[in-house]
């Protein structure tokens, strides 16, 4: 077993035509990154990774950039790793904050988009997790006009892959895709907010991997099945993929958590009274990240066994919301309650 942030020490061998689920979890990562403040200027081009790696860590010394310590050192093992030496970029899309993907070219015969998302600070996650209650229209175009671009760019494969919000980004892009389009292998998602209330018909392979206690995982509509994996940390430091534990086949290690190891639609919607209003919305989110902030579990089976701790902690925080907030956070409560104790009594790990 092994930290994402020990992959490349441990990964040494070149990346193959399908990538594992660790370099799906590494490449939504370098997207976070600003690759695209030294490389838009010569958008033909098709830069190796590792020298563009080179090029930003110029970059952000010259510029007083700060990005936070864990995309340091894997802009740094990946200038030193011999598994991304061949990898190139093809091509980056950013319109400022609000969308931006990069395609990664692995070889010949297959390559990476990656999409967008959280920054790593607690302000972004937050901000995340208003993602399925905000209106989607645009990102959604243009999630699925980059991936259309690529299928017609060339015959590769395509992996798509975010992490949090990028991953949502990820799943709108791939609700668009046809089933004549069989280069689109699969989609992997990383603990997604959730997609806002709709109609979801995906053509392609979708899975999303979410962690033991992912409130990411229970918020937004999530037609797809989801998967929880092991994590070193706790509550709402779960949502931090360099915390997420490996397996030896270079995948993440499955566990049991908070989510249903099955399709879910909108769980945290379904609990939403009739005439709700969008600030009571996100007052509830509020409330519920602070919550996740202060769990001091790191399993369901922590959760199960404090349970009464955890329902002190939500009263104590709900104790100055008004009754709307106080009513939808205690069904999330029970809907949580049901999920955990549902996978630890039926639920497969494999």
């Amino acid at each position: 077993m092994t930290k994402l942030i020990n992959f490349l020490n441990e990964y040494k061998k070149e990346i193959a035509n399908e990538p594992l689920e660790q370099d799906l979890a590494l490449f939504s990562r370098l997207v976070e990154l600003p690759f695209e403040k030294i490389l838009l200027i010569d958008p033909s081009s098709t830069p190796l990774l590792v020298d563009a790696c080179r090029m930003l860590n110029v970059y952000l010394q010259q510029k007083s950039y700060i990005i936070l310590p864990a995309d340091q050192q894997l802009l740094n093992q990946i200038i030193d790793s011999n598994r991304y030496a061949k990898v190139s970029i093809a091509n980056i899309v950013s319109d400022q904050e609000q969308f931006t993907a990069m395609t990664f070219l692995l070889s010949k015969s297959s390559k990476i988009i990656a999409f967008r998302g959280s920054n790593g600070t607690l302000l972004s996650w937050q901000n995340d997790l208003h993602f399925s209650s905000n209106s989607v229209d645009l990102l959604a175009r243009q999630a699925q006009d980059y991936l259309r671009n690529e299928i017609q760019a060339d015959q590769r494969d395509i992996f798509c892959t975010g992490f949090s919000r990028g991953a949502a980004v990820a799943a709108l892009a791939s609700t668009d895709i046809k089933p004549i389009n069989r280069r689109v292998i699969r989609t992997i998602l990383f603990d997604s907010p959730g997609l806002p209330n709709g109609q979801y018909d995906f053509k392609i392979p979708i899975i999303e991997l979410v962690t033991p206690l992912s409130i990411f995982a229970l918020i937004g509509e999530h037609p797809f099945p989801q998967l929880s994996i092991k994590n070193s940390t706790q509550g709402i430091w779960q949502h931090n993929l360099y915390s997420w534990v490996g397996d030896l086949n270079g995948n993440f290690e499955r566990t049991i958590g908070i989510s249903a190891n099955r399709v879910t639609y909108h769980q945290f919607q379904m609990l939403l009274p009739q005439k709700i209003t969008d600030e009571n919305i996100k007052k509830s989110i509020n409330v519920i990240f602070s919550i996740f902030s202060k769990l001091e579990y790191q399993t369901s089976s922590d959760l199960i066994k404090h349970w009464n701790q955890f329902s002190t902690l939500i009263k104590v925080e709900t104790k100055n919301e008004n009754i709307v907030v106080k009513m939808l956070i205690n069904r999330l409560q029970n809907l949580i309650f049901k999920n955990a104790a549902i996978n630890l009594q039926s639920i497969p790990l494999n």
